[in-house]
């Protein structure tokens, strides 16, 4: 019996005293799906395990693909079957034809690919289907708006360096040809070599070597960062248009957690999700003439979306990468693009994000003003039923919006897949 397009399978009715009603499967209408979705819940309450098994059932039953944003290295091992999900008290949750050797068997057919700065052999993945890769972005296929945000240069406060970034740029693009730029490296050494202070040169004013110096040292402080590409390898924009244009990797697992730094985490996360919209709409014009429309669904998981999409900040980059998840949450239904944003704090998200999601996991939250604030979120969810997620055990949740035909509790069936993000080493 093959697990692929059916139903998908996200848990047990619950009665509103949390009792489960004998043999009532609960499934999620598959078009409901292509619509934005919110994960909400408190610490403890099984979001990550609920979002798993929503990922698995995305996965097994559809043609989606799906990208993770995983702030906390909790997917990297995804690919890995968790034996322990049919076992114990978690048994007793889990459908009867549902067996290990069934959901191996049908998982192990999809391509995953994990960007992770972590050592390989810390990940442990065994699935044959399974790539890793270290996180790595190419500075010759950005394009100059990028290159000045990643350099923290400003084209309205910066002009004179902005300036000089374009001349470095045109001037490598002339000599080598836009794709033999020779990565950031080159364009440090490039810089090293013309716009260090040398005393007086002709043609070239003191104020002029100033402001080539200041770009250097911006340079070589983005070099530092362990995002770029070193050597011959995957990187990680190319992966995600793979994904796009070709759907291989079906899943691919973006390891924010492996990257030190806050300024590393949002780089990566500017140019992932500018690739993806724009390779969406790439597909989206090929579409228009083509006699067929074969383009797949893409699912973008944000965990722990209030460390990325915060409702105000000072960072120029996160607020690049706020205003790209702006963008898709309210044009990327029409391109295929749909978030799946997961959070323990809503109010902690930005509100023109939240405000697009058409449904709704509620696990429990206990706090009244946590209740009342998600309640007036999302009009299609009855305020008494929201109440109730302050009784919620772990695991319990209250699905509400398109992908369901009435606002449904229930106890979310085991996630089927390892988790990661434990105990895992920093260095790469």
């Amino acid at each position: 019996m093959s697990l692929y397009n059916q139903e998908l399978h996200l848990g047990w009715s619950l009665n509103r005293q949390g009792l489960p009603y004998p043999l009532s499967p609960v499934t999620l209408l598959e078009s409901g799906t292509r619509f934005h979705t919110a994960m909400l819940a408190q610490s403890g309450s099984g979001k990550s395990f609920a979002l798993g098994r929503f990922i698995e059932e995305l996965a097994l039953k559809t043609a989606s693909r799906v990208l993770i944003l995983d702030p906390n290295s909790d997917f990297i091992r995804i690919s890995e079957i968790e034996q322990a999900a049919w076992e114990g008290d978690l048994k007793e949750w889990m459908a009867s034809e549902n067996t290990p050797e069934e959901f191996q068997r049908e998982w192990g057919k999809i391509p995953v690919h994990v960007a992770s700065n972590w050592r390989k052999d810390a990940i442990s993945l065994h699935s044959l289907a399974a790539e890793v890769s270290p996180i790595a972005l190419s500075w010759e296929a950005l394009d100059l708006a990028d290159k000045a945000l990643f350099l923290g240069i400003s084209r309205d406060r910066d002009l004179a360096e902005a300036y000089a970034l374009r001349v470095a740029v045109e001037e490598l693009n002339s000599q080598y040809g836009r794709d033999m730029a020779g990565g950031l490296v080159h364009f440090v050494d490039y810089l090293e070599d013309t716009c260090i202070p040398s005393g007086y040169r002709p043609g070239v004013s003191e104020r002029a070597e100033e402001y080539g110096h200041l770009l250097y040292e911006r340079a070589r402080r983005l070099l530092q960062l362990h995002i770029w590409l070193t050597s011959p390898g995957a990187i990680v924009t190319e992966t995600a248009r793979n994904m796009v244009t070709k759907g291989n990797p079906r899943i691919l697992v973006t390891d924010l957690g492996s990257l030190p730094s806050a300024e590393e985490r949002s780089n990566v996360l500017c140019a992932l999700l500018k690739t993806l919209m724009h390779e969406a709409r790439e597909q989206k014009q090929a579409a228009i003439g083509a006699a067929t429309d074969n383009r797949k669904a893409l699912f973008i998981v944000i965990d722990e979306a209030h460390n990325i999409a915060p409702p105000q900040t000072s960072s120029t980059r996160v607020a690049r990468v706020v205003d790209l998840l702006v963008e898709i949450a309210s044009e990327g239904r029409k391109y295929g693009l749909f978030l799946v944003v997961a959070s323990q704090r809503p109010s902690a998200v930005h509100p023109a994000i939240l405000s697009q999601c058409d449904n709704l996991f509620l696990l429990r939250v206990s706090s009244r003003n946590d209740i009342e604030a998600v309640a007036n979120s999302f009009g299609y969810l009855p305020i008494e039923d929201a109440r109730a997620a302050a009784s919620f055990r772990v695991g319990d949740a209250l699905l509400a919006g398109r992908f369901v035909s009435s606002p449904t509790f229930a106890h979310i069936a085991p996630r089927r897949t390892a988790e990661g993000g434990r105990n895992l080493p920093s260095s790469t």
